[in-house]
């Protein structure tokens, strides 16, 4: 009897030690055969990370201060003239924001930094988009003031510019715009009865070029009434110049406008050659504008 006790005893004893070093040993799966012809490797390969392309801002080369001497020659002689639609060698559509900001940057003698606008202006119609102002000093003899060049960005990179008037007139009086664009595709003209201010009446001439995606404006002013009215050319005054990428469209009310032609015997080509002359300053529009 004792006998027996102690033989099963001794059978779980070692059936309870061969499950505890089972469960420590691995099993070891019968290899599967292989054909490298047709079966891809087992091999793991490690997850690719997407990494966005690289920026400017990571390979921007430092460029130098320069001093209010050097910034007048880089920007205000004209060393950085460039085809539309282009400003002082910044592409719409091509130049990145890094590296327009590091660029505005060097001018920090003559340059009064670039601010986010925060949303309130939108040069083009894409929603989703960041607008900056760039003050730049006024590049007008013995002015001791700024003016303002906006760009709006979107994904990182420049859609649009809207110049201000100071320098639209230092670098694109009507003449040099025309000499230099040639003859524009639409002039128009913006009055309401707002305009007038007895004796004055008050206009803003749009110089359209389409396939260069440029736009200027010109201010005109004259003492009246009379019909038709003259109207001249005021020195640095109400113009501005906005300049987009060819995948924007320009936030602009065009409905405000009509072509000048429709007050006066100024089409496009006799506007063209008559401007292009920088002694012509004056036209005359019918009264009619201003109804």
């Amino acid at each position: 009897m004792v006998n027996q006790k102690f033989v099963i005893l001794s059978l779980v004893t070692v059936g309870i030690l061969v499950g505890c070093v089972s469960e420590n040993i691995p099993t070891e799966k019968p290899a599967t055969p292989t054909n490298t012809a047709v079966t891809p490797s087992l091999t793991s390969v490690p997850t690719e990370t997407k990494t966005p392309l690289p920026t400017a801002t990571i390979f921007l080369t430092p460029l130098p201060t320069l001093s209010r001497q050097h910034t007048f020659e880089q920007l205000f002689m004209s060393e950085n003239i460039c085809d539309a639609p282009c400003w002082w060698g910044i592409i719409p559509g091509v130049s990145s924001w890094p590296e327009t900001k590091q660029f505005i940057e060097q001018f920090s003698t003559l340059s009064y930094g670039v601010h986010e606008t925060g949303g309130v202006k939108h040069i083009t119609s894409a929603q989703f988009s960041e607008t900056y102002m760039w003050y730049v000093g006024n590049p007008i003899p013995n002015r001791d003031s700024s003016t303002t060049v906006y760009l709006e960005v979107q994904n990182n990179i420049v859609t649009a510019m809207e110049i201000g008037p100071e320098l639209v007139w230092n670098f694109f009086p009507v003449f040099k715009l025309l000499e230099t664009h040639g003859r524009p595709d639409e002039v128009l003209i913006g009055v309401s009865e707002y305009d007038i201010g007895p004796p004055m009446y008050y206009a803003r001439i749009f110089l359209l070029y389409e396939d260069k995606h440029l736009l200027t404006s010109y201010g005109f002013s004259g003492s009246g009434p009379t019909n038709p009215q003259s109207i001249c050319l005021h020195e640095y005054g109400e113009g501005y110049m906005y300049l987009w990428s060819p995948d924007t469209k320009l936030n602009f009310d065009f409905s405000q406008l009509n072509p000048l032609d429709d007050f006066s015997e100024l089409s496009p080509e006799i506007f063209y050659e008559r401007f292009k002359d920088r002694s012509n300053k004056c036209l005359e529009v019918s009264e009619d504008a201003w109804k």
